[in-house]
């Protein structure tokens, strides 16, 4: 991903570039965990500074116009000339008309084009962006591991148990896989389906081939080797040592990963929801601004001015 773009500087649809190549480490080791500053944290949009500066129709239209949100000027289809922008008297930002008042007496339909503003009011929208950007962005990235490097794989259900008793649990199972050296976490919802026919295939499409993948003992992965990958395995019912296997194996990482990804989705309540798969590429896209520092309100809008290309 870039470098986080200045929060005060205006940046139009052209010139931002949401689909950059994912960050690794030449020694290895994963990236060191980055606090944010006071000073940048206030730096970044919240609540209150949305009010301040967003707070009246008129701030938001300027402010909707400046980042390419909007258009200001827009040409007339039937004459080909300018229009100029007359709001319309709705308290909501949309719609507005764009007028050529040299032809208005004469024909106002012809003269009349009804633009939408901001069109994504919705928070359903808000997220349908991020999962496209956040799925294009995978395939801009490629996949991950490759020959001498070492891919991790688990899976984890999400979800909770029948009035808070017993072992079984309704939700979601997730595959997780991350590669070693590298933030890049991908996280796939097969259907709760666990069979090899169907972890196999969504393994080969993230992972290239001759990677050296670490899982546990799990029968589905046993045709790894078939798909051009070295496998080695960890036995969690090892008496003597149930994490780390003998030559070193181990998936303590992408292990470790649940924990964080769980308390995002218990916090609101998200383990049964039906758009299960798109709570999963927020996460990713929210997990992305952390760990690179950077503003989620001005990445968003970079976020819709790509997806939502006027």
């Amino acid at each position: 991903m870039s470098v986080s773009e200045n929060p005060q500087t205006s940046t139009s649809r052209s010139e931002v570039n949401i689909l950059e190549p994912r960050q690794s480490t030449s020694s290895g080791e994963p990236p060191a965990k980055c606090h944010l500053y006071v000073t940048e944290v206030k730096s970044m949009w919240n609540l209150i500074k949305v009010f301040r500066e967003l707070g009246t129709r008129e701030q938001a239209i300027a402010f909707a116009e400046e980042r390419g949100m909007i258009p200001i000027t827009k040409k007339c289809n039937y004459h080909k000339k300018p229009m100029l922008v007359e709001y319309s008297t709705k308290k909501t930002v949309d719609p507005f008309l764009f007028v050529n008042k040299e032809y208005a007496e004469h024909n106002r339909k012809l003269a009349e084009v009804r633009g939408h503003g901001l069109k994504i009011l919705k928070l359903s929208c808000l997220r349908e962006a991020v999962v496209i950007c956040q799925i294009e962005k995978q395939i801009f990235d490629g996949k991950i591991g490759g020959p001498g490097k070492i891919v991790q794989i688990d899976e984890s259900k999400f979800g909770k148990r029948k009035y808070n008793k017993g072992r079984h649990i309704e939700g979601h199972w997730v595959l997780g896989m991350i590669e070693d050296g590298s933030e890049d976490l991908r996280l796939v919802c097969p259907d709760n389906v666990r069979s090899a026919e169907v972890l196999l295939p969504l393994i080969e499409k993230h992972v290239t081939e001759g990677t050296i993948i670490h899982t546990d003992m799990r029968r589905a992965y046993s045709g790894l080797e078939n798909y051009g990958f070295i496998h080695k395995t960890v036995n969690h019912s090892d008496p003597e040592n149930p994490f780390v296997a003998p030559d070193g194996t181990h998936t303590q990482r992408i292990e470790s990963q649940w924990r964080l990804v769980k308390r995002f989705f218990a916090k609101d309540n998200y383990n049964n929801r039906e758009n299960f798969t798109d709570l999963i590429y927020e996460y990713l896209w929210r997990r992305e601004m952390i760990k690179l520092k950077q503003d989620p309100f001005e990445k968003l809008i970079d976020v819709i001015n790509y997806v939502y290309k006027q």
